[in-house]
């Protein structure tokens, strides 16, 4: 993982149960609006941006709490259907769950957040013939800064 000492770099679990791969992802202060999500293949990439709630012309007597860009990719384990089942942003946690795949064949399901922001797959043919699958949710993308795999 590669990021500043000052970026915020959400905490995360993964667990698997009952026929799913869930990625627990501890988003506090961010909504879905907040946080987009991306697929290449079997890697899913997380992007978000956490603002510091306060002026820059307000002066700071102590910072603990970590801002800024972050980017975390994880890659699915091939047993689990490359397109999230279901993604939702809820209490400051952002849960994605993937379905273990049943066929062969490529399934594809639209869900939509609980705020009401509906995730659907965009088929994109990239210039080497690989299909990339985007869902932008929030329109100010930040560039990476941080990755965890």
């Amino acid at each position: 993982m590669l990021t500043r000492p000052d970026s915020f770099m959400p905490p995360v679990d993964i667990v698997l149960e009952d026929g799913f791969y869930t990625i627990y992802m501890d988003v506090p202060g961010l909504s879905a609006k907040d946080i987009s999500l991306a697929r290449q293949n079997v890697i899913t990439i997380i992007k978000g941006s956490r603002s510091v709630p306060y002026l820059d012309t307000q002066t700071v007597d102590k910072q603990e709490r970590k801002y800024g860009d972050f980017t975390m990719t994880f890659n699915i384990p091939h047993d689990y259907e490359r397109k999230w089942d279901s993604c939702h942003v809820e209490n400051g946690v952002l849960c994605i769950k993937f379905r273990r795949d049943t066929d062969d064949s490529e399934k594809v399901v639209e869900h939509g957040f609980a705020a009401g922001i509906t995730l659907a797959d965009m088929n994109d043919d990239d210039d080497d013939g690989s299909k990339t699958r985007t869902k932008q949710v929030f329109s100010n993308a930040p560039p990476a800064a941080g990755k965890r795999s």
